[in-house]
């Protein structure tokens, strides 16, 4: 369970998020991560979602080696 379910699902009067476009940075994110060789980790934050796009507004990268 998600504490922030109420936020992806409209909170408050806002329209819910595109979930799915949160789900497919999350997805493709970690494919970086863990297929690549490059990268170590990365950090998003903040990833800010509407109901019609994602963005990630700053991001850490750290580099493998």
């Amino acid at each position: 369970e998600l504490k922030a379910r109420a936020v992806l699902d409209g909170f408050r009067g806002r329209l819910p998020v595109d979930q799915e476009g949160v789900a497919d940075v999350i997805a493709r994110v970690s494919e970086l991560v863990v297929t690549g060789d490059v990268l170590r980790s990365i950090e998003i934050n903040p990833l800010v979602a509407d109901e019609r796009s994602v963005r990630a507004l700053d991001a850490k990268v750290a580099l493998r080696g």
